[in-house]
């Protein structure tokens, strides 16, 4: 997720967004809308903490689902940190407004670390589970949990560092503002801060877009194969109901298909509402290739940031709906929350 430095008020008039709307946006994104989103991701992340660890994390589908709920929380704190010097930026004194915003440039470094573990957790629990529809006597000695998660790790780290390496470009100086009389926290950029901000542009359009694309290969795949699911699950009510007096052979087998189907339901789910809730990050970066004056610095910055804005909001919700997947579509999930919060 990339940072929302400060747009330049060398903006042309090329940018059809003026500075009072983004202004006023800026306001409402970020002060009032993000920070509630953001609580209702802890407090529902901690609740998928607690769930899944009692279930337990034998399981590759649900250790995975853990680390997303971590990643989501963490998501959630750096993201009400942001509200917080967000709100101080646009709605506090003059004296800290210049440092709030600085602080602020840091703590969107977090928020995109949190934001791309959970899109590659996503990303490999829709790519492992589609394999085990496909291949399924092998997926478990190829891909396990261990190697799963190295995968992830891997991904999440050469993220890192392609953000701290455009990070390195602000060096932060104490500067003394004049209208206040007040010492205060200031970005100052390297000479070379515009390539180093595009190795990170680029880096990320092609890990979102290719993240993107194969996901939503992979739920269409799913798709397929759930309804293939359905349709033998029907046909074995059909031979159930002409062999009442005992169990065939189809009966073990649609307990088994029903149990996958099950999981592959929730993987579809959260596939989909990720795509959704990510599709404005996925349109910022293609328009980024596209046009390039539509960038932080560029001509169109502020057109850039009100897309922005929407993605991260979105990011937000993305990471609080998954415990409604959970809930209503995992039986074992919603077990054990009942038995958590007192609920028979």
């Amino acid at each position: 997720m990339e940072g929302n430095a400060s747009i330049t008020a060398s903006a042309t008039r090329s940018d059809p967004i003026s500075e009072t709307v983004f202004y006023m946006a800026s306001v409402v994104w970020r002060v009032c809308v993000d920070p509630p989103l953001c609580l209702c991701s802890i407090v529902l992340n901690i609740i998928n903490c607690l769930v899944f660890y009692r279930v337990g994390l034998k399981d590759g589908v649900t250790a995975i689902f853990m680390l997303i709920s971590i990643s989501d929380c963490l998501l959630g704190f750096f993201g009400t940190v942001g509200g917080i010097c967000s709100t101080v930026r646009y709605l506090g004194p003059h004296s800290v407004r210049r440092s709030a915003k600085t602080i602020y440039t840091f703590v969107l470094f977090f928020i995109g670390t949190t934001s791309n573990v959970s899109m590659y957790a996503t990303l490999d629990i829709a790519v492992v589970r589609w394999f085990s529809v496909a291949m399924p006597l092998s997926v478990k000695t190829v891909m396990t949990t261990r190697r799963q998660l190295l995968a992830i790790l891997f991904l999440s780290i050469t993220s890192f560092f392609a953000k701290a390496f455009a990070l390195s470009n602000f060096r932060v100086v104490p500067v003394l503002d004049p209208t206040t009389n007040v010492t205060q926290l200031e970005l100052v950029l390297s000479p070379n801060f515009r390539e180093r901000v595009a190795v990170l542009d680029g880096h990320q359009s092609v890990t979102f877009s290719l993240s993107f694309v194969i996901m939503a290969v992979c739920l269409f795949l799913l798709l397929v194969a759930l309804k293939r699911s359905s349709k033998f699950l029907s046909q074995g009510l059909t031979d159930a109901s002409n062999n009442q007096d005992r169990p065939t052979p189809s009966v073990f087998a649609r307990r088994a298909r029903r149990r996958e189907a099950q999981v592959i339901k929730v993987v579809v789910l959260v596939i989909a509402v990720f795509l959704v809730c990510n599709l404005p990050i996925v349109v910022l970066s293609i328009i980024r290739l596209i046009i390039p004056e539509f960038r932080r610095y560029g001509n169109l910055g502020r057109s850039f940031e009100m897309l922005f804005m929407l993605g991260e909001m979105a990011y937000y919700i993305n990471s609080s709906v998954n415990i409604f997947i959970y809930y209503f579509c995992n039986s074992n999930y919603r077990k054990v929350f009942k038995l958590m919060f007192g609920r028979e």
